[in-house]
């Protein structure tokens, strides 16, 4: 709050003008505002009436957040016998799916955001020395890779804090957005890291979507 920011009197111009020297000279003078505001009102009073008004100033800053929904891919059964050999992808039944971020709190009629965004990818079940293979629960030698604009994704490895990932998305501060949603597709494929321990049964693996804020 600012004190006796506004300040009303039936003095004299010339007492005010004389008033507003003092004040100027005042805080010239290294004295505190409060100090130089009562000196203000003191030297206007001595002739005439005085009101003052405090000023309260808030500012709340608008920020920018986009939320990304949950995601499942689910991809169809493939036969043992299609698999690739070791260190290949499946060329079959894989499955696109979209991240979808939902934004709030955009700058004016143009949707502009407030600060940069980056989205990326992390999991702690990634296939040992790897960051592009989801290895999931069971060792059974196939696992997940995930593309995005047909790049395998690099995610963040949880459980060693490696720096090294894939920027799926990167929205620059004071962007304008044509919806509050913005999609990002991804591919999901089998990946085989080790034929010899192929084996049938269902096959999970998670990852979690972030969004860097800057």
């Amino acid at each position: 709050m600012i004190n006796g920011v506004a300040t009303l009197s039936s003095a004299s111009s010339s007492t005010r003008g004389s008033a507003a020297v003092q004040f100027l000279l005042c805080l010239l003078g290294g004295k505190s505002w409060d100090a130089c505001v009562n000196s203000y009102r003191n030297a206007l009073a001595q002739n005439a009436g005085v009101y003052s008004f405090n000023l309260t100033l808030s500012y709340n800053p608008i920020t920018t957040t986009c939320k990304p929904d949950d995601l499942l891919i689910t991809l169809d059964s493939i036969p043992v016998s299609q698999l690739p050999a070791t260190g290949n992808k499946a060329t079959i039944n894989s499955k696109q799916g979209d991240i979808i971020l939902r934004c709030k709190n955009l700058l004016g009629q143009q949707n502009q955001t407030s600060r940069k965004m980056q989205v990326y990818l992390s999991s702690s079940d990634l296939l040992a020395g790897s960051n592009t293979i989801l290895k999931g629960a069971e060792n059974n030698g196939v696992g997940f890779m995930l593309e995005s604009n047909g790049s395998p994704v690099t995610f963040l490895n949880i459980t060693d804090n490696s720096k090294g990932y894939t920027n799926l998305k990167e929205i620059a501060a004071k962007s304008k957005l044509t919806d509050t949603t913005v999609s990002i597709p991804i591919t999901a494929s089998y990946y085989v890291y080790d034929t010899n321990k192929v084996k049938s049964g269902a096959l999970e693996a998670t990852a979690l979507i972030n969004v860097k804020y800057d």
